[in-house]
């Protein structure tokens, strides 16, 4: 049965080792049915972590994880992985045509292959290739740019269905152009009833997503609603903005304010 895509993370923590400090630490999260969530952080902050836990690269050591209201260990593997795609930013290529590129894997059918490709945002890019979906990428597919060859890796998580899609790192190559037509391609997914989970440490994305965790040493920063979380950080930057100048006009000598 196909998932609807509703993720509950509830007060989950995760250790790579018994005695080194947790990765994450009491990571509450929910995403209904078709919504995006950008988790934002720096390096280091948990991000991949917390999206490795979807389909069970690993469990976490506390707290609990619920696809459709069920923990993830009472999922079948199998099952459980066919509802999560991943597209990541090194989207491997092989020596074949668009189609089969797509399909990877599973049979060519030439009409679902299209549909994913204009889902991905790449209708434009085919129509204009001599042989369309069975153009030739050729050896690691040189000819395409960094967002094509996102974009085709995203056609290829589309092919097969799935209720959550991940974009690990998506922009992070991208020029201007390939993130906008990656903004475009999101907001495709999210009018199929998609839920998609977008990683990034870029904010040009954000702006597509409806929910926002921002992470910080493996812990959760800022959560809720993508406008109340940014203004509620655009308010802190002024705060710190405001008590830095205040410092710098202090009367020499004048005594330090109170915390």
């Amino acid at each position: 049965a196909r998932a609807s895509g509703d993720i509950r993370f509830v007060g989950v923590t995760l250790r790579y080792k018994d005695d080194a400090a947790a990765a994450l630490q009491d990571i509450s999260l929910r995403v209904q049915p078709g919504e995006t969530v950008a988790i934002v952080g720096t390096s280091g902050s948990g991000k991949s972590s917390m999206v490795n836990l979807l389909p069970r690269f690993r469990d976490p050591n506390g707290g609990q994880i619920l696809l459709d209201g069920v923990p993830l260990q009472d999922w079948n593997l199998g099952a459980l992985r066919s509802q999560i795609a991943f597209v990541s930013q090194h989207v491997v290529m092989l020596n074949d045509s668009i189609a089969f590129n797509v399909a990877l894997g599973q049979q060519v059918d030439r009409l679902k292959v299209t549909s994913c490709l204009q889902a991905a945002n790449l209708e434009k890019f085919i129509a204009e290739l001599p042989q369309g979906i069975d153009t030739l990428l050729g050896h690691n597919a040189m000819q395409l740019s960094g967002g094509q060859r996102q974009r085709i890796g995203l056609a290829r998580a589309l092919y097969g269905e799935p209720a959550l899609v991940v974009l690990d790192e998506p922009n992070a190559n991208l020029d201007d152009e390939g993130e906008a037509a990656l903004v475009r391609a999101v907001q495709g997914l999210k009018g199929k009833g998609k839920t998609v989970v977008l990683i990034s440490h870029r904010p040009g994305v954000v702006s597509v997503a409806d929910r926002l965790l921002i992470l910080h040493q493996g812990m959760v920063q800022a959560s809720g609603p993508r406008d109340g979380v940014l203004a509620a950080l655009q308010k802190q930057r002024e705060q710190a903005l405001a008590a830095a100048n205040a410092a710098q006009v202090a009367p020499p000598g004048a005594a330090p304010a109170a915390n």
